[in-house]
């Protein structure tokens, strides 16, 4: 029986484990020959295959099966003969005969050798199960590196992925060897390196792309050779393409031998095109030169995607089609041809390619790929979206499915489907630049410039040459009316489309975009041109670049030609009512002006030279983020018709308005024909002159609050009001001293401030953390409790882990954010030495005296990203980890006011109609409560839980304060005030109208089924005594609470504090039968004005 030798090299090659035969001199073959060296070669050794590559025409003696040889030579043994029976029925694929074979020599000798080859044979049939089971049977299997790899390979297979990680190990054990390990002077792959790769395609699996992307990195670096890893790595983009080639220089090419200037050079072919183009033209010739590689099939793709990456479609469809003429399967090849049939409109080929992808590949993802951008071909996005959905589920990992997955909803303007699909591709190809391409582009059309700027210089990051990409930065910066830049990228644009068909509808639109970023500059003579190239490059009128031509006409004092232009215009697209506009406005023109002032300057070209055919078309318009662009992977972004909006009359302002009113045409390749310029800008406070406190806020436990002010800030103790800390600032020449924002932790001494007023003490886009007892900025922080910092921007909110410096721990977008919108509930296990334990005033009890459960999660609520949604999000590392994120549908306008209960259980909300406040469960989602403010339009301002989370406080611009019960009477409503029974719980009611009682055989409106307040008081009783003679701003009231009956208020610009108590009031009823009525009130029991503080 063969010896089993441990190495530290053991688990270098499978090649060392083969069965080993010595070759005879005199060679009488018959069959495939096997090689010289040992037979009994145990995992570890040195020794070379079992299939000799340099001995191929080599015999078997009849002598050598006889068990004789020649003189020094060794006899060959029963097992040994069994062992070559067993590997050519291997090698010819007679599985029975291997497995029947294999079986009979195991029992023999029960080596590990042996078992790891019966298993290879059940893994070639797919009993990966038996594999299993085979090879943990004994210790010493199990002891076998080999063994080990085939079991969590089998494992894998059966998508078992956590019991095969068990097997391999998180990480790689044979790291910590030294690395001066044997070298593998054969062709094999070391097993290491091949461990490394199914620990990616486990991580893969998980979802976990960043440990797979290292378990692949290590794999290839351990050896070179393992292209199965570099494959994964290439193929899904997990590294940059600066990435991609300092990591191919990083490799230890020696393994290879004389082969290590071939590994590299195809190593090389494979790398992204973005960048370092001249050094993969350079592999390309050598490969074709020198080793004769020029027809391969392989070097063919990389030329193929190379012409892809230029939007050099005819040449890359070339390659394609030469590459398929040789290998008609060769499925590699297929995405790339069949997103060039898809740009150059071959809808026959794409037809026919798909039904035989059909009938010969029922079950690869690329099949269904094929159909479903076949029908988007013919604008049949329905059928589209069900097969590239069928594509994404047979191969979650395709990212090319993903994108024309997300197309079909972008396509109907579902921009949240799409950006989550488009969200998921990112993080499948973190290489790729399309996936944040098409990111940006939804949210420029969801109008979320800064967003879609953030994407799109993301993508431009990767890739700087796409005509498409180039083209969409273009339009960011004309909508941020930067038109140097505009017209810079624009300029890129046209060199990168230069492959580009004149009649693609991405050049057609750079010339359109670059026309209007030439007319908004005042540069016409440039923008006539760009509009006439537009034109004739369409090979039929587009209403929209006539429409823009017709508007430079009006620009110039050309009436005449603008009147000509509009005509033809019309004649396209007659109910367009911008056309329509501009035509009235050319004809008033024409009649108020001289004859003088009709003479166009002789420099401009005439667009009556255009042909123009008077009829209407189906619209073919790109549904992009553009003016006009196309998609990639065979996608293309298209709108559902819209109807034309009314017609409306013009203001008698500068004709330069009206290309701020011009619509989106359905007919064009121009996305905007004239959009006008929404630069949003960051969420600022803009002060009133007279104004002092720019920003106050309530502690975490409302004990304290915090008043931010033009010369520092100050902190004040609730119930009883008085003064805690002022910190008052000195200018200088670098800073100044106003504080725009602030915000408190817990009664500790740290606050975070952001700069604002007249006089900014910090930028008003940094976040400093301040510490009073030190009087400076400090992050050098400990808790007991991890702390987040949430930053809340226009339309991301972001939070970072409480540290120095901070770390980035989440970033969630949302949708226009004026107001800051955002709250955070007070972590259950969240406390500082300097926090006081909570009182019983501010104990988590119900109603019936028993204890709430205490969630243990930090919920964070903000806007969703569509108008009157609610995102809540759990900060805390565990929900952070389980990726605890639910989106609420709370209102149909936009959200204006949102507020969490203490432990997070609650969200209330109030939208921007401000007569419905409505609270949800954060953790169920559903609708808890549904509460009528009023019935007039309002503001809500202010709205907070009380501390035992039974009541909820709504204060409003209309200078009302409603309080509603939350508790648990009031979801049973024990009694109606309006009846006049007491409750038995002595526990406040909301009220209800009277009409909500009787049984009315008609339903009766909504506004009668409300659920009103239990008790409110009109506020402007009270501010008689208070001089409002600073300033004509309104003036915001921010909600706190001291105990569960005491509500404080904070006034900025009445600079008040007040306290209001709810009182019980018991009153007779009229019905002596029902007894007395208790009735609620709010009563100003105190008030006190804040310390004054010059601007």
């Amino acid at each position: 029986m063969a010896q089993h030798h441990k190495t530290p090299s053991q688990h270098n090659s499978s090649l060392f484990i083969s069965p080993q035969v010595m070759t005879r001199k005199q060679d009488v073959f018959i069959t495939p020959p096997n090689p010289q060296n040992n037979l009994f070669e145990s995992p570890g050794s040195s020794s070379s295959s079992f299939y000799n590559i340099d001995n191929v025409s080599g015999t078997l003696r009849n002598d050598a099966a006889q068990g004789t040889g020649g003189p020094g030579e060794e006899p060959i043994s029963r097992v040994q003969k069994l062992r070559l029976w067993r590997h050519e029925a291997l090698l010819q694929h007679q599985y029975s005969t291997a497995e029947y074979i294999g079986d009979k020599i195991l029992s023999m000798t029960n080596d590990p050798n042996d078992a790891f080859w019966l298993a290879q044979v059940y893994f070639e049939t797919g009993n990966y199960l038996r594999v299993k089971s085979l090879l943990t049977s004994k210790s010493e299997y199990e002891q076998s590196v080999a063994c080990r790899y085939l079991t969590a390979f089998s494992l894998i297979k059966l998508e078992r992925w956590e019991d095969a990680l068990d097997v391999l190990g998180e990480t790689n054990p044979f790291s910590k060897e030294p690395s001066s390990r044997p070298r593998v002077t054969e062709y094999g792959i070391r097993f290491e390196a091949s461990m490394c790769y199914l620990r990616g395609l486990i991580f893969a699996n998980q979802n976990s792309y960043e440990r797979a992307k290292e378990a692949y990195k290590e794999a290839v670096m351990v050896d070179v050779k393992c292209y199965e890893a570099f494959d994964e790595l290439i193929k899904n983009d997990f590294l940059t393409p600066t990435e991609q080639w300092e990591f191919i220089n990083y490799l230890n090419y020696s393994d290879a031998d004389d082969n290590d200037e071939l590994i590299k050079l195809l190593y090389t072919s494979r790398l992204s095109k973005y960048t370092n183009v001249p050094k993969f033209e350079e592999a390309e010739s050598i490969l074709k030169d020198e080793y004769r590689l020029g027809e391969n099939g392989d070097i063919m793709l990389s030329k193929a995607e190379h012409a892809f990456v230029q939007c050099n479609y005819d040449q890359c469809l070339d390659i394609c089609e030469g590459v398929l003429s040789k290998d008609p399967h060769n499925c590699n090849v297929l995405p790339y041809y069949i997103s060039c049939l898809y740009e150059l409109g071959g809808r026959n080929k794409l037809f026919l390619k798909a039904h035989q992808l059909a009938d010969s590949h029922p079950t690869h993802p690329i099949a269904w790929q094929a159909i479903g951008i076949y029908y988007l071909s013919i604008k049949k996005v329905i059928e589209a979206r069900k097969f590239l959905s069928k594509a994404t589920l047979l191969n979650p990992n395709n990212g090319q499915a993903w994108i024309g997955f997300a197309h079909t909803f972008a396509l109907e303007g579902e921009h949240e489907q799409a950006i989550s699909a488009y969200a998921f591709a990112a993080r499948l190809f973190p290489g790729n630049h399309m996936p944040n391409m098409f990111l940006g582009m939804q949210h420029l059309q969801m109008n979320n410039i800064s967003l879609a700027e953030e994407y799109l210089l993301a993508s431009h990051h990767i890739c700087n040459s796409d005509p498409l990409l180039l083209n969409e930065i273009g339009v960011i910066y004309y909508h941020k009316n930067h038109l140097d830049r505009a017209e810079a990228f624009l300029q890129d644009a046209l060199s990168a489309a230069r492959y580009l068909n004149s009649e693609s509808k991405t050049w057609i639109s750079i010339h359109a975009n670059l026309g209007h970023v030439y007319r908004r500059a005042g540069q016409y003579d440039k923008a006539l041109e760009c509009f006439h190239q537009a034109l004739k490059m369409t090979h039929r009128n587009d209403a929209n670049i006539l429409s823009a031509i017709a508007l430079v006409y009006l620009k110039i004092r050309n009436p005449f030609k603008a009147i000509d232009v509009l005509h033809d215009s019309l004649a396209i697209s007659p109910d367009d009512p911008v056309a329509s506009d501009l035509l009235k406005r050319a004809l008033e023109a024409n009649t108020e002006t001289t004859s003088a002032f009709f003479q166009a300057p002789t420099a401009l070209s005439d667009p009556s030279s255009v042909s123009i055919p008077a009829r209407s078309r189906e619209s073919s318009r790109r549904h992009s983020s553009t003016f006009g662009s196309a998609g990639k992977f065979a996608t293309v972004f298209e709108d559902k018709p819209r109807d034309a909006p009314r017609e409306r009359k013009t203001s008698e302002a500068d004709t330069s308005d009206l290309a701020e009113r011009l619509k989106r045409g359905e007919d064009s390749s121009d996305e905007e024909v004239m959009d006008t310029m929404n630069t949003h800008v960051p969420i600022s406070r803009t002060e009133h002159k007279k104004r002092s406190f720019h920003d106050v806020k309530f502690n975490q436990d409302q004990d304290c609050f915090a008043v931010a002010h033009e010369t520092g800030f100050s902190v004040y103790n609730t119930n009883p009001i008085d003064p805690r800390v002022s910190r008052t600032f000195n200018g200088t020449s670098s800073s100044g001293t106003g504080i725009g924002l602030i915000s408190m932790l817990h009664r500790t001494n740290y606050l975070a401030l952001v700069g604002g007023g007249k006089n900014p003490k910090y930028a008003n886009n940094k976040v400093i953390i301040w510490d009073d007892l030190k009087r400076k900025a400090s992050l050098n922080l400990g808790f007991m409790a991890p702390i987040r910092i949430v930053v809340i921007l226009k339309n991301q909110v972001v939070v970072y882990e409480f540290s120095a410096p901070p770390k980035k721990f989440a970033a969630y977008e949302t949708y226009d954010n004026e107001h800051g919108l955002a709250d955070l509930s007070v972590h259950s296990t969240a406390s500082s030495s300097s926090s006081p334990a909570p009182s019983s005033s501010s104990s988590l009890r119900s109603n019936n005296g028993t204890t709430r459960e205490v969630p243990k999660y930090q919920i964070l609520a903000f806007p969703g990203r569509t108008i009157g949604q609610i995102q809540i999000v759990d900060i805390s590392p565990e929900g952070v980890e389980k990726n605890l994120v639910s989106i609420i549908k709370a209102h149909k306008a936009r959200i204006r006011c949102i507020a969490l209960s203490r432990t997070g259980g609650m969200v209330a909300s109030a939208s921007e109609t401000g007569t419905i406040v409505r609270i949800h469960s954060t953790s169920s989602t559903a609708l808890l409560f549904e509460f009528r403010r009023g019935l007039d339009r309002a503001v809500i301002t202010s709205m907070s839980f009380s501390p035992n989370e039974s009541k909820l406080a709504v204060l409003s611009d209309k200078n009302t304060l409603h309080v509603f019960n939350v508790g648990t009477s009031s979801e049973t409503q024990l009694s109606d005030n309006l009846d006049g029974e007491v409750s038995s719980r002595k526990t406040p009611t909301n009220r209800q109208h009277i009409l909500s009682k009787l049984q009315l055989p008609i339903s009766i409106p909504n506004y009668f089924q409300s659920t009103w307040s239990f008790c409110s008081v009109n506020l402007s009783k009270y501010h008689t005594d208070v001089d409002e003679s600073r300033g004509t701003t309104a003036d915001l009231g921010t909600i706190g609470w001291a105990g569960n009956s005491n509500i404080i208020i904070i006034w900025k610009e009445k600079k008040i504090w007040e306290n209001y108590s709810i009182v019980e009031r018991v009153a007779s009823a009229t019905d002596k039968k029902k007894g007395d009525i208790t009735e609620y009130e709010l009563v100003r029991s105190s008030w006190k004005r804040l310390d004054n503080f010059s601007d």
